[in-house]
């Protein structure tokens, strides 16, 4: 079987591919992207509209059945909806997501839909003006909230599933854990709750982490109410729980704390065409160097081979580092966080 390219040594199956069709944004989150901003890559060196449909066409043939879109601000990518179009109906993929700040999104959500996109994620780490104005360098805020109201039409007319991203860091927006809760009240989506990870030049500490155990205490405490856990997708990274009377769900991504390498079924492709298969992978495979330098007779063959190579190269854990029980402080060395990427040029 071709999907068994696709599994590693640790015989995860990787059917989920995260495909950044841009490094650039109009926010400047401080998690994301470094205060001093990044140097792009020159245009000449980003795949091309055409070059990623080739790739994908190829990744659905090894065994991807499920496809995110993200950046940078993927709606920057003005062909987006055509993107989503060509991975339904081409590469006869019907699980397709997006992660976006929601600012662009009302101007593309009726074509993202019609083309065939199933599910959104919208980042959004404070419901308060000054704090957004602070965490993402920019003001919209209210931008970002009509995304939201936007996406829950589709999301009640269960056309989409709808996720709320939020990054919490001790000190910052801890306290209003219960608000972001409350979200999912009223209408049927996931607001989930992430723990804050180290990325280049993003200023991480150990001390900004707010554990998933914490969020949820808070959460519990502060609503004077239980959350249940309830199965999530089978190979989903958050832990999901639901309170009694709410029409959503609340989630919990706890890489730091306790890491989900060992269901983990993703692969990143960045915009300038490197194959990562963790998160903190620093051992990138060049895929736009392959697919421009073969020629059109061996280009699959050259292609399946390095994905193959990235694959088989896969840690058990967080790049090697990490296992199950490494306690929160030794996770990462003096400085190690400063290394790699930065998560802008990464692709969520």
């Amino acid at each position: 079987m071709r999907s068994s390219i696709l599994t590693d040594t640790f015989r995860r199956t990787h059917h989920y591919l995260r495909v950044s069709l841009t490094e650039r944004c109009n926010f400047r989150c401080q998690y994301c992207m470094p205060e001093s901003g990044v140097a792009l890559t020159p245009q000449e060196n980003l795949l091309s509209v055409e070059e990623t449909k080739q790739l994908l066409s190829l990744f659905s043939s090894l065994g991807v059945t499920k496809v995110r879109f993200t950046g940078g601000e993927p709606l920057l990518q003005t062909r987006i909806a055509e993107m989503v179009d060509f991975t339904r109906r081409e590469c006869h993929i019907t699980d397709i997501g997006i992660t976006t700040n929601g600012v662009l999104l009302p101007r593309y959500m009726d074509a993202l839909v019609e083309s065939g996109l199933t599910r959104v994620n919208i980042s959004i780490d404070t419901l308060q003006q000054d704090k957004f104005k602070y965490i993402t360098r920019r003001n919209g805020l209210a931008s970002v909230l009509k995304a939201i109201e936007a996406a829950k039409v589709y999301a009640n007319e269960k056309r989409i599933q709808l996720k709320l991203n939020c990054v919490m860091m001790r000190g910052f927006n801890t306290d209003e854990v219960a608000d972001f809760a409350l979200l999912a009240k009223e209408s049927p989506i996931e607001v989930r709750f992430i723990e804050y990870m180290p990325f280049s030049e993003n200023s991480w500490e150990k001390e900004k982490v707010f554990t998933f155990m914490e969020c949820l205490d808070t959460i519990e405490q502060t609503l004077n109410t239980k959350l249940h856990f309830t199965a999530g997708e089978k190979d989903g990274v958050a832990k999901l729980f639901r309170a009694d009377g709410f029409q959503g769900k609340v989630g919990f991504i706890s890489t730091m704390t306790t890491p989900f390498c060992g269901s983990c079924s993703r692969l990143r492709l960045t915009a300038d065409g490197k194959l990562l298969n963790c998160l903190f992978d620093q051992e990138e495979v060049n895929l736009l160097e392959v697919l421009r330098h073969s020629t059109a007779a061996e280009r699959d063959a050259n292609l399946t081979a390095a994905i193959a190579r990235s694959v088989r190269n896969k840690k058990k854990s967080l790049r090697g580092r990490m296992n199950p029980d490494t306690p929160l402080d030794t996770l990462w060395r003096d400085g190690d966080q400063t290394k790699g990427r930065p998560m802008v040029r990464i692709g969520g």
